[in-house]
């Protein structure tokens, strides 16, 4: 999934500068089921929803990633600075990266 829809997103992981992502990539990322679903558990509109991680993503995953894959205890630990909709957001989507990062190199920590 984000290896095709979201190529930014192995810059996220390293150290160098962050890709931006689309809402509209996010969108295609995560398929119209998944941002649905997104949606409905935080109580915001799919493009509100889009936006938020089109923001946030890049940032979070760089901080939740210092050695190239994502630490769940980082993931815990830096999401007490997110409202509970951007937690929620974040924390569904990341499931969804984590699975792409367990088929490329093992598990996430």
């Amino acid at each position: 999934m984000a290896d095709e829809a979201l190529p930014q997103f192995s810059s996220w992981l390293g150290d160098g500068p962050n890709e931006p992502v689309t809402p509209g990539q996010v969108t295609a990322a995560l398929g119209d089921e998944r941002l649905a679903g997104l949606a409905q558990a935080s109580g915001l509109d799919q493009s509100t929803v889009a936006e938020t991680l089109a923001k946030k993503l890049p940032t979070f995953v760089e901080s939740v990633s210092p050695d190239g894959r994502i630490d769940q205890g980082l993931v815990q630990s830096r999401s007490a600075s997110l409202d509970l909709g951007e937690l929620d957001l974040l924390s569904q989507t990341l499931d969804g990266f984590n699975d792409w990062l367990l088929q490329q190199d093992g598990p996430a920590r």
